[in-house]
């Protein structure tokens, strides 16, 4: 369990790469590394498809609410970049919470403002790295998430991935799905 109930803010993509391929992933990143949530922008692209909302919480996903002064604060930020993702740096910056994506220039625009950022395959690594899941289902997961995002999750990307699943000491757990 997380001592401290760190936040992970995360874009869009992220979720819904996660809600795609295996949305209990997002689950046991909220019970092992950090609480992940999304702006209130993120209703309308993750609450639909086939699986549940984020309006009933039924994956640890966390709504979180804006400052109004950050929204005005975001119209300030330069950048190529949406509102959205200006107001996701402006509310990291403010709060102390890294952003998890995999826009590599969303994650330079970020560093730049000196806020912390995460690729969103590196949730899989932390989940193995504290025995949530296994090596096996990470890399199935990381698999199936390049099958639905290869312009995000290229084969470089997934390459690398695997190499630091490959580095990371085999720890023993129970998974009913490997």
């Amino acid at each position: 369990m997380v001592a401290a109930r760190r936040i992970l803010l995360a874009d869009d993509h992220v979720v819904v790469d996660y809600r795609e391929s295996d949305l209990e992933i997002l689950e046991l990143v909220g019970q092992h590394v950090g609480r992940v949530a999304v702006l209130p922008t993120a209703r309308d692209v993750l609450g639909s498809g086939p699986r549940p909302s984020l309006e009933h919480d039924p994956f640890g996903i966390r709504v979180v609410d804006v400052d109004p002064a950050l929204v005005l604060r975001a119209t300030e930020v330069r950048g190529n970049a949406s509102f959205n993702e200006r107001l996701c740096l402006v509310t990291c910056r403010e709060e102390g919470w890294p952003y998890v994506t995999n826009d590599g220039a969303i994650r330079r625009l970020f560093e730049r403002h000196r806020v912390e950022t995460r690729f969103g395959l590196d949730l899989l690594l932390d989940l193995v790295a504290v025995g949530a899941i296994t090596h096996e289902r990470a890399h199935g997961v990381a698999s199936a998430i390049h099958a639905l995002n290869p312009w995000q999750i290229t084969e470089r990307a997934l390459n690398s991935f695997v190499r630091s699943l490959d580095t990371l000491v085999p720890v023993q757990v129970y998974d009913p799905r490997h």
